[in-house]
């Protein structure tokens, strides 16, 4: 039973610990999210392992249900090499998880978005 409680935290961490995609998008990454955001940084703060950004929600490019809710703060691990600014607007690409709520699988600046990733986010 102890190992069995082990291994789940095990799996946890490693499902809590997925950084978000900052480089150039494919048609893939997008139909990969079920859910796809335009959201304004508000702020970002350190919070022990992660750095919590709290978020505005400009529009919804993509949503899995009628039934939607996107997270008005999202929390990225500090061991990633993402950095969103307070004041920029982003395209957040999400997947429901159950283990860890969301996984963000992208964060793009939107206006360094390609004529390409506009196309196929439907901008």
């Amino acid at each position: 039973m102890n190992a069995l409680i082990l291994i789940l935290a095990l799996c946890c961490t490693l499902a809590a610990s997925k950084c978000p995609k900052t480089s150039v998008l494919s048609k893939n990454d997008a139909d990969n999210s079920q859910d796809i955001t335009i959201a304004r940084v508000e702020s970002c703060s350190e919070n022990g392992g992660t750095i919590d950004c709290k978020l505005y929600h400009k529009s919804y490019l993509k949503t899995y249900s009628i039934y939607f809710y996107f997270p008005e703060i999202i929390k990225i691990p500090k061991n990633c090499k993402t950095t969103l600014q307070a004041g920029q607007d982003y395209v957040l690409g999400y997947t429901y998880s159950y283990s860890n709520f969301y996984y963000y699988n992208f964060a793009r600046p939107v206006n360094g978005l390609t004529g390409d990733e506009r196309g196929f986010l439907g901008m």
